[in-house]
Order: C-alpha cells, then structure tokens, then sequence
C-alpha cells in the first residue's frame, strides 16, 4: 500500500469496480460472456463462425486485462526488456512536455468563440497553479512541508482524472517494477503537468459545452437544422442521454440527481476527447503484445490518436459551411502553429539553434507534420521510407541496411545502438558519445559536444 492517501483509495475504488465487474458480468473464466454468446446463436443472431471469433477475441482482452497475453515467462528477458525501455525512456523523453503542448489545441475543439475566450483565460491560470504545484512538490521532497491542496488538482481527483490511466501507461511503458521512477521521471520534466493542465482546462469548459448542446438541440433559439444535428451527435458521442437532458418538464430531486450523473459522465468522456488514455479498447491487439514492445513503445498515445482523435478531426472537415469545420481547421491551425514553436524550443536545447545543421531543407516540412500527428501511425511509414534524420554510417550489406530501418523505429534498439556508439568511439568523441547516454541531459548533442570539448579525453 501507498503512504498516500488519495493513492490508496483511488486503488480500492479501481479494484472493487474491477470485482463487481468480473462478478456481474464476466464471471469465471468469463462463463457468464460465452453464455451470452450461445444464446445469440441460438437465437440466430449471429453465425457459430462469428462467435468463435468473438469468444476469441473476448478472450484476448480478458488476458489482456490480466496481464496474460503472450507473456514473457522467462523472468531474466522480462527483467532486461524492463530495463531498457526504462533507460531508453530516460533518455528519450525528457523534453516530451514540450512536444506534448500540441494537445493544447484540442482544449477548444468543438467550442464557440466566448466558451474559447474562458478556456484561454482557465488555461493559462492553471498552467500557472500547476506549475507551482509542481514546485511545491518538489520542496516536500526536500522536506518542506505544504499541507495545502491545489485547487485544480483537487477538482482533477475529484472527476477522476489526477491518477487516470497514469503516465506511464499513457506513453506505453512497462510499468511494475519501474513504475515509481517513471511517473517520478515525468513529474520532473513536466509531462504530468502539461497533462493536469490540458485535463483541468478542458474540465472547467465541459458544463459550458454541455449545456450550450443541449439548449441548441431543443431547438432553443435561431438554429440550423445542420447546428442542431451536431449539437445531438456530441452530446451523443460523450455519453449524454440525449432524449432525457432534452425533455426534462419537472425540477425533481430524481431528475437534478440524474442531471448530474449525466453531466459528469459527459464531463469525462468531454475530457477524454482532448488527452486520450491508450487502453486494450482503443488500439491495436498487437500494442499490448510484450514481444513488440521493441517497436510499440512510446507509440500508445499515437496508435490511441489515430484511432480516436484524427478521424473526428478530419470528419468535421468533410462538414462543408458547418460550425464544426470551421473548428476543426482551427484547431488543425493551432497544432500547427503550437508545432513549430514546440519544435523551435527543443532545437533550440538539443542543437542551440534552429533549424539543426544536419536537417535537410526538403524533410522540414515533413518533419513538421510528425510533431503536429496529423498522419499518426503512418507517419512512421513515411519516416521509414524517407528518414529526416542522417546518418553517415548506414551499413553497405543488405541485412545491415534492413537492421538499421528496423532500428530507427525502435526506442530500445536505437538506445542500444547509442551505447555500442559510445562503447567504439574513437579517441576525441568518447566523452561526446558517452553524454548521450546520461538521463535528460543526454537528449542533447550540443551539450554532449560542449563536454568533449571541455572535458576533452
């Protein structure tokens, strides 16, 4: 047990819904699932063929949950995969926060122009709360003491949301064992805070978005057929009950409670659009595959985006002359906009200047388009085909030339490449090639350069 609290209780709330769930719903070894199944068949709803691969699939994700899917038996594999994806975190990460302020952009999905003018103002003083949190945070590790709770954090636990799907599952990480020092590992260079920051602005709009839905699909006031039938699909899509919140004729204490209930499970699910939580339901099986863990790492939230975010985003598209396209080009916009700057920051801390030297003018824009998402998963067969990045020594064989694709898209195999980089370097770049290894810091070649330089061998 944790020594928090908040920790502890949120852990006995997860795992009582788990146990109510499996009870009443799956039952052991998932009889009550299978028995559901045979009776569609027998009632010819569906083929035996169909629900062969249902109850296999059914199947898959209950093994999933368990952690059970294809495991790695042998503890000494299981131990060094650990490892490296940690390291390779470490390493890999540390200006992710940065890159991570795209989603700021989704905050004002599907807002008008003053609920967008409120999430601005919420934005920015929660960025400046969070922040001090963080702080805070860090001082009591120092042993100062600050009894007092952030007010937003407050509210986050409150919905659900402070400890929800954690940050390290949400970048696909191998928790367990390292599962503290990850979560430590991005408190410190601030993805939890960008994330606390984007769930709390999106939070305090969500009643204001609700609301406004469910004035316009009444029908209340000067609305287009085409306003109206967006406003039924939102309130639709997160949860709403959209025949009771749009005919409710009596203020009853039955009625304010199950107003409220539907007001925080759209809430929710209002939140979730703008900072997905990759899980077993939105993504690929084979992402929760620990064989593949060398190529899906990191690539959680990406797989999660693609299947969720990027086809609504570019649906509202398709909506020509409706409210719902002008936002989405906005927002497409914004991420952009919120892209090149992200991208100047971090060229400006790894290289001290921007753009890198070794960029080729051809490959900005699509190095560009990887940091906005637009393509998702598919950019990565992009990158393959046509690498932003250099590299002098690419092998002449052929197997050489197939390990060295296969490794640009693996975390864990370019972080091994680092350390067999650093273990040959010749005499004047030990130090140089050394640094790239060190956590945080070793994200940037120009300081590596800097201590060779200063250090020297």
């Amino acid at each position: 047990m944790s020594t928090d609290l908040l920790d502890n209780a949120y852990s006995l709330a997860a795992r009582g819904a788990a146990i109510a769930v499996n009870k009443e719903l799956i039952g052991k070894d998932g009889i009550k699932l299978a028995t559901l199944l045979q009776d569609a068949v027998n009632k010819g709803a569906i083929t035996q063929a169909e629900a062969s691969f249902m109850a296999k699939e059914i199947k898959d994700f209950l093994d999933m949950r368990a952690g059970k899917f294809h495991p790695i038996t042998n503890e000494y594999a299981r131990g060094a995969l650990n490892l490296v994806n940690f390291l390779s975190t470490i390493t890999s990460l540390p200006l992710a926060a940065i890159s991570s302020t795209v989603e700021f952009a989704q905050v004002y999905r599907n807002l008008n122009a003053p609920q967008s003018v409120k999430a601005t103002r919420i934005l920015l003083n929660t960025f400046g709360k969070e922040f001090g949190a963080l702080f805070k945070e860090l001082g009591e590790s120092f042993g100062i003491k600050n009894p007092t709770a952030s007010k937003h954090r407050r509210e986050l636990s409150e919905a659900g949301f402070l400890r929800e799907g954690g940050i390290g599952n949400r970048n696909d990480i191998l928790t367990g064992y390292f599962q503290k020092w990850n979560e430590g590992f991005f408190k410190l260079t601030g993805l939890t805070s960008i994330t606390a920051v984007t769930r709390h602005a999106k939070l305090a709009i969500a009643a204001d978005a609700i609301n406004h839905w469910v004035n316009v699909a009444q029908g209340n006031g000067t609305f287009t057929p085409q306003q109206v039938q967006d406003a039924k699909e939102h309130l639709i899509r997160i949860g709403v009950d959209l025949d009771f919140m749009t005919s409710i004729e009596k203020d009853t204490p039955q009625n304010q409670q199950r107003v409220l209930a539907n007001l925080q499970a759209g809430a929710y699910n209002f939140v979730n659009e703008a900072v997905v939580v990759p899980s077993q339901l939105n993504r690929p099986k084979f992402y929760s595959d620990p064989y593949l863990k060398l190529f899906t790492q990191f690539q959680g939230y990406t797989s999660t985006f693609t299947a969720t975010t990027l086809p609504r985003l570019l649906g509202d598209l398709g909506k020509k002359g409706s409210d719902d396209q002008r936002n989405a080009a906005a927002t497409i916009a914004m991420m952009f906009a919120l892209s090149m700057l992200a991208l100047y920051v971090k060229d400006m801390i790894k290289y001290n200047e921007h753009p890198p030297k070794w960029l080729k003018e051809d490959k900005e824009f699509q190095r560009l388009i990887n940091q906005v998402g637009l393509l998702g998963t598919g950019q990565r067969i992009w990158d393959t085909i046509s690498p932003t990045v250099g590299n002098d020594k690419k092998a002449n064989s052929i197997l050489g030339q197939v390990y060295d694709q296969i490794s640009d898209q693996s975390p864990q195999l370019s972080f091994i490449n680092k350390i067999n980089s650093a273990l040959s370097a010749p005499e004047g770049k030990r130090i140089e090639k050394g640094a790239r290894l060190l956590p945080i810091v070793g994200t940037s070649p120009a300081l590596a350069k800097y201590l060779q330089k200063e250090l020297g061998e």
